[in-house]
């Protein structure tokens, strides 16, 4: 059921040493490397590194890496992605997953910047001994601009640049004008990473088809409140006139969620399922759907 095509692959964050660019100096001897913006007019990657050596007897490795991060670079030609009195709340490694919870300045970044920002945390900390992935929180939260997914440095290498775009081809679901079943669409969305693909692919909906044969299928008013993905469910919510203008016939009703399911559910791999939520809250079940449990896809709907 997967079918969003890549056409174009963005260039990395990180592209090495190779190029006109400034090349990454080798971490010294006892020490990392600190990852910033790359503001040089010859960079070849949106971020590079300056060594650091941590001083000596330093007990929380850790808090010390992401406060020397947070204080900015000493380099020329690097800067802070990170915004101005952002301090951390808290810090802990748990099974080499390292959760960093970090004050409510943070998310005020979003798209490319929060991208870069996380970049420059993950590359950075997963440097040290025993920790393999990142974890953000906000004040102890998660949100739609800081979900709690694990970062890894393999996939920070993945995602584009600022200036660098991805275009996918997206299949979009909508109820057919008939009526009877559901119709796909084939849209181009131009991206700067996955992380932006799943509201990109809601906003998509919420757009409408742009095929005679398709109907629009979200009720007037509705707005995207925010999407996360964790353990392989995505929690889309939807704000109130989601739910206030949910149609009476059980058949377009299906049609209507199912079209939200399968979009989610067939362009990104790490979705198995779908819990729709209106204002943060689980819808009660009605006409044979369970609205409160994540649901899974049903390519049987599509007619041609």
């Amino acid at each position: 059921m997967r079918r969003l095509i890549p056409l174009f692959t963005a260039l990395s964050l990180l592209c090495g040493c190779s190029g006109t660019g400034a090349s990454i100096p080798t971490a010294p001897a006892g020490g990392y490397l600190l990852y910033f913006l790359d503001e040089r007019d010859t960079a070849d990657s949106a971020l590079s590194a300056e060594a650091w050596t941590p001083e000596t007897g330093e007990e929380n490795l850790a808090w010390a890496a992401v406060q020397a991060l947070l204080d900015g670079p000493s380099g020329e030609g690097l800067s802070n992605p990170f915004p101005q009195g952002v301090e951390v709340r808290g810090l802990v490694v748990e099974d080499g997953i390292l959760h960093l919870d970090l004050s409510e300045q943070y998310d005020g970044l979003s798209g490319v910047s929060l991208t870069l920002a996380n970049a420059c945390l993950t590359l950075t900390l997963c440097q040290l001994e025993g920790v393999e992935g990142l974890a953000i929180t906000v004040e102890g939260l998660s949100s739609e601009n800081t979900p709690a997914t694990l970062l890894t440095p393999e996939q920070i290498l993945l995602q584009g640049g600022e200036e660098d775009l991805v275009e996918m081809t997206a299949a979009l679901w909508f109820p057919r004008s008939s009526g009877e079943g559901l119709g796909v669409e084939y849209r181009p969305l131009y991206l700067t990473g996955e992380a932006s693909l799943s509201r990109a692919l809601l906003e998509s909906l919420l757009a409408g088809p742009t095929y005679e044969s398709l109907s629009p299928v979200l009720p007037a008013g509705t707005e995207v409140r925010g999407v996360t993905v964790e353990d392989g469910i995505c929690y889309v919510d939807f704000s109130a006139p989601f739910q206030e203008g949910l149609p009476e016939d059980e058949s377009t009703l299906h049609l209507l969620i199912y079209s939200v399911v399968n979009t989610m559910a067939g362009n990104l791999d790490s979705i198995q399922a779908v819990q729709i939520l209106v204002e943060g809250q689980r819808l009660a079940a009605r006409d044979g759907l369970e609205l409160e449990r994540p649901l899974t896809p049903d390519a049987s709907l599509e007619k041609s």
